[in-house]
């Protein structure tokens, strides 16, 4: 009886193709592919015009600075800490839209290849995911609360979608 009932230690008798990609790897594929589309975007368009992205940005930055002066709960130091988060971003608007084509291009390019299954995709992968955190500390520094939550938001997906892209190598080949 126990003959009959299959078990993950029998390789011979696995229904997996070799050429059939998993559909969770498809889904990660999926999902990486439309945070590249959706960032990269607003990237080549603020490369372009520079210029209106940096007013456009600092007229945002002013409107927000007006409605949160205006409420007494929030404390000043949280008011100075946004001011120059978003201050430093607005200086290093192209340097950052610039990095972030060139980073989110090989991203695609890696996601692109692990969605033919090669294994160089991964890593290309965990380059652009690291080249990302580190453009992210250059720019910001961490001292400030909002440069400091913008850094590990970004560390922690990286560490996430690297993960889950890790389990999934052993369906990739070089």
């Amino acid at each position: 009886m126990s003959e009959s009932v299959p078990t993950f230690d029998d390789q011979s008798k696995s229904t997996y193709n070799k050429n059939e990609k998993p559909i969770f790897l498809i889904v990660l594929c999926v999902l990486s592919s439309l945070y590249i589309v959706f960032t990269i975007s607003p990237a080549i368009i603020g490369v372009f015009d520079n210029q209106n992205a940096q007013e456009k940005l600092s007229n945002d930055i002013n409107r927000v600075n007006q409605i949160f002066s205006s409420v007494e709960e929030i404390p000043l130091n949280y008011l100075e800490d946004m001011s120059v988060f978003l201050n430093t971003k607005v200086e290093n608007l192209l340097f950052e839209n610039s990095s972030l084509i060139l980073i989110l291009l090989l991203e695609a390019y890696g996601v692109w290849l692990m969605y033919n299954l090669k294994r160089n995709g991964f890593w290309l992968y965990l380059i652009s995911n690291i080249s990302l955190i580190i453009l992210n500390y250059i720019i910001f520094s961490t001292d400030n609360i909002f440069a400091f939550y913008n850094l590990f938001f970004c560390i922690f997906l990286s560490i996430i979608f690297v993960s889950l892209y890790y389990l999934n190598l052993k369906y990739m080949t070089d």
